[in-house]
């Protein structure tokens, strides 16, 4: 779970502006704030999930940071539209944000635990179908095998991930 957590808050740092080795900063410095307070999080559902107190953190450290290295004049480039249009406006983009973050980090998660599971070929007519969205009897022709055979490989993957998925004890869509 803390390669989850971790892809998931250096993304969310990454979006708010933060440069690469400052989103790197912020994700370990979420790491040692939680360490140090998890005895004070309480589990009780009704005061908000583990994932929304991580994501308070998260917010709390990456607009630290921000604050930090405008005090500081450190210069960036500035946002772009495209960047900007990305920036959450109000507290439910941001859970949107980190939510949509976390559940892409649990995916490529439980791509990583199925991968050495395939042989290489399902794994290619999976990727080249299901991640970049191939045409099948294209990546058949490539592959040398029928577009059954991608069909069925693509199908086999998504259900060993989605199983994997299963596994993990999820809080819901609550932050």
């Amino acid at each position: 779970m803390l390669l989850i957590y971790e892809a998931a808050i250096y993304r969310y740092c990454r979006a708010r502006g933060l440069q690469e080795a400052d989103a790197c900063d912020a994700t370990q410095e979420v790491f040692a704030a939680v360490h140090k307070r998890i005895d004070s999080w309480d589990a009780d559902p009704a005061k908000g999930s583990f994932r929304g107190w991580m994501l308070r953190v998260a917010r709390n450290i990456a607009a630290d940071k921000v604050m930090r290295r405008s005090q500081h004049g450190v210069r960036r480039e500035p946002l772009g539209p495209t960047q900007l249009a990305e920036i959450p406006e109000t507290a439910e983009a941001e859970r949107t944000a980190f939510m949509r973050e976390y559940r892409r980090s649990l995916v490529h998660w439980a791509m990583d635990q199925v991968r050495p599971e395939a042989n290489a070929t399902s794994w290619q007519a999976f990727h080249l179908t299901a991640i970049e969205g191939h045409d099948p009897a294209a990546v058949a022709q490539r592959l040398g095998v029928s577009v059954g055979a991608v069909y069925t490989a693509k199908c086999r993957i998504v259900a060993k991930i989605r199983a994997r998925l299963a596994t993990i004890k999820d809080e819901g869509d609550t932050l």
